[in-house]
């Protein structure tokens, strides 16, 4: 990825659409614009093949806003970024039609994640460190979205829509898990 990103930036360069004192920042932004693009299209292809897609696109839309706001742990590499990314994902959604969680699992899990994400979010990392101004932004963001997914998941619980329940709860309870083990790595 980092030497397509760099024959990107450098044809920036020779076409004259940006400076080439500005090249790196470019590079880096191409390059992390493909990793996104490569993991996305991963995932949908593993869902398609799987026929999983309505699935794995509920998912993400619960756990993507949810672990750009909590942080946590992150690869020290991209590719172990992405085989870990893919293979959990794939893992939550071939258990998302084989299991019922329970009113009581369920209730503690919410709490427990809940808990941990108000009062440990935002984790930064040195693979991808904050600011003040965004400690506060994502702060705010991480307790508002995931009490945003309890509620849902709660509602789907009640409208007996066990594969969104499986779904939401899953993304608060992996982005919880990620946070704490941000943590842990952050202070070992």
């Amino acid at each position: 990825m980092y030497k397509v990103a760099e024959r990107l930036a450098d044809l920036l360069v020779a076409k004259k659409v940006v400076e080439s004192k500005d090249r790196d920042f470019y590079r880096y932004a191409i390059e992390g614009i493909l990793l996104y693009c490569v993991n996305l299209l991963t995932l949908f292809l593993l869902a398609i093949i799987n026929e999983k897609l309505i699935e794995c696109c509920i998912f993400l839309v619960f756990f993507f806003p949810l672990r750009t706001y909590c942080g946590g742990i992150h690869m020290k590499t991209w590719y172990s970024c992405y085989i870990v990314s893919c293979a959990m994902i794939q893992f939550i959604l071939m258990l998302s039609h084989n299991i019922c969680i329970g009113w009581t699992v369920l209730i503690i899990g919410l709490f427990l994640s809940e808990l941990c994400i108000w009062t440990l979010a935002p984790c930064d990392n040195p693979n991808h460190s904050l600011g003040q101004e965004q400690i506060k932004r994502c702060e705010q963001r991480a307790k508002i979205y995931s009490s945003i997914i309890i509620f849902l998941t709660i509602i789907f619980k009640l409208i007996g829509a066990d594969i969104c329940v499986m779904l939401s709860f899953s993304a608060q309870i992996l982005a919880s898990a990620l946070l704490i083990m941000g943590y842990f790595a952050r202070y070992q």
